[in-house]
């Protein structure tokens, strides 16, 4: 058996909608060398489980699958991290992801990102432009970084312009990280609601990324199961919320404040979105520091983001952004 060199993660939970067209845009790379699927599934109640396995039934001499099927549903008892599940299996020397309703676009991605990655000792990531799809494959945008061309992109810029407001930078199917990222990051990274904000703040602040200006992955918004969709419910919401500010404190922590002055505002806003729905008494210092880094606007927007009417008003902007 040729050792295998990268290690794709999928994640899944009642996709077998979109499963087989994933599955088929993982099975069907053009590599010159050996990779391994490995499948987390949590609890499907639909045939996802049968697709995987047929899957890795058909590709069983040629490609290593990894599979672990949840019994239970993790996600709804509060375990939203499927892929440390994944992590100990884990032989290749590069991690790739996909989840269930997403898929490759390009049968030599990963040929083409590992070829770019091997050679640059300073990269701990590689990501590409991804083609941000709705729910019937209708192009909704493209996912890439502003004003970065193709080539090796400084890890600390991007960190940076992230953590300072400038919005998630690439979609989790362009990923292609070191390994070594994964298997042995630190303990704020469970913190976070999700494992693609750690995944991704972590391979920046270890090293640079180099980024290929072609899509080769799509994503797509609405579909059952999606982060679109999960985040319309208010308990869920807030969740991520409260746990993202926690996990962006440790983070601080973890790196001796070296970016705190980039992540200062995205922090308190979090944290004052937090405060104003638990209903307590905020300290004086502590409201005399929102009111220093927020705007009157932010602070009128945080107290109202999980009433109600701000509850109807967040779940209609992200429609408009999936229809539009």
């Amino acid at each position: 058996m040729d050792k295998i060199v990268i290690s794709v993660i999928v994640l899944t939970y009642n996709h077998e909608k979109y499963l087989a067209k994933c599955l088929e845009g993982i099975y069907s790379q053009k590599t010159s060398f050996a990779y391994e699927v490995l499948i987390h599934d949590d609890a499907s109640t639909d045939h996802t489980q049968e697709i995987i396995l047929d899957f890795a039934e058909k590709n069983r001499n040629k490609i290593k699958t990894k599979t672990v099927f949840q019994k239970t549903n993790q996600f709804s008892e509060g375990d939203y991290h499927m892929d440390e599940y994944l992590y100990p299996l884990v032989e290749g020397e590069y991690v790739a992801y996909c989840e269930g309703d997403d898929y490759w676009c390009d049968q030599n991605k990963l040929e083409k990102q590992y070829k770019e990655i091997k050679k640059r000792k300073d990269c701990t990531i590689c990501a590409h432009k991804v083609r941000c799809i709705n729910n019937d494959e209708k192009f909704l945008f493209f996912l890439n970084p502003k004003n970065w061309g193709e080539g090796v992109i400084n890890g600390e810029d991007i960190l940076r312009d992230f953590l300072h407001g400038g919005g998630w930078p690439f979609q989790t199917s362009a990923f292609l990280v070191k390994s070594e990222i994964v298997k042995n990051h630190p303990d704020f990274w469970e913190i976070f609601h999700v494992g693609d904000k750690p995944l991704l703040i972590w391979s920046l602040a270890c090293g640079n990324l180099y980024y290929i200006d072609e899509v080769m992955s799509c994503y797509r918004l609405g579909s059952v199961g999606s982060m679109t969709q999960l985040t319309k419910g208010r308990e869920y919401a807030l969740d991520k919320i409260i746990t993202n500010a926690a996990g962006f404190r440790a983070f601080d922590e973890i790196t001796n404040h070296k970016y705190w002055d980039d992540m200062k505002h995205m922090v308190l806003y979090l944290e004052y979105q937090r405060d104003m729905v638990n209903k307590k008494k905020i300290e004086k210092i502590r409201m005399q520091e929102y009111r220093k880094e927020l705007s009157i606007k932010e602070r009128v927007i945080a107290a109202l983001k999980f009433t109600v009417l701000g509850n109807i008003m967040r779940n209609l902007r992200a429609d408009i952004k999936i229809k539009r």
